[in-house]
């Protein structure tokens, strides 16, 4: 498990307490806050580079080595991680939370949260409402 992903599933990586949260700093910093604040686009890897003024080589470098994962990877873990914080407060439907974190259907979107977390969006929705 790469430390992007331990800290957006809330697991702590071998040998820690709890997981840390990735560091904020730097290029790597750099393209999470990107991903966090155009959550409604569709992001690709080259597209991110471009705007961080970097190659997506770099980019990539950089991201596996500050957070062992790859830059597609950090653009779908923050998307999965604001899709999960919006299902938990309870105020949207699936379908709303999907177009907002860019995906185009709802049935896309289901079928990522449940690769990224294990459990459908719905059964989420269902273990916080009883």
């Amino acid at each position: 498990m790469t430390r992007l992903e331990a800290f957006e599933l809330g697991r702590a990586p071998a040998g820690r307490e709890r997981p840390q949260e990735p560091r904020a700093t730097g290029l790597a910093g750099r393209a999470l806050a990107f991903v966090r604040g155009h959550l409604k686009e569709s992001i690709s890897v080259t597209r991110l580079a471009r705007e961080l003024g970097v190659s997506p080589r770099t980019l990539q470098r950089e991201l596996k080595t500050t957070l062992q994962c790859s830059p597609r990877d950090a653009i779908l873990a923050v998307k999965m991680r604001a899709a999960r914080r919006m299902l938990e407060s309870g105020e949207l439907r699936v379908s709303e939370v999907a177009y907002r974190v860019g995906f185009e259907t709802p049935f896309h979107f289901s079928r990522r949260f449940k690769q990224h977390f294990g459990h459908p969006p719905s059964a989420l929705i269902d273990r916080i409402r009883s």
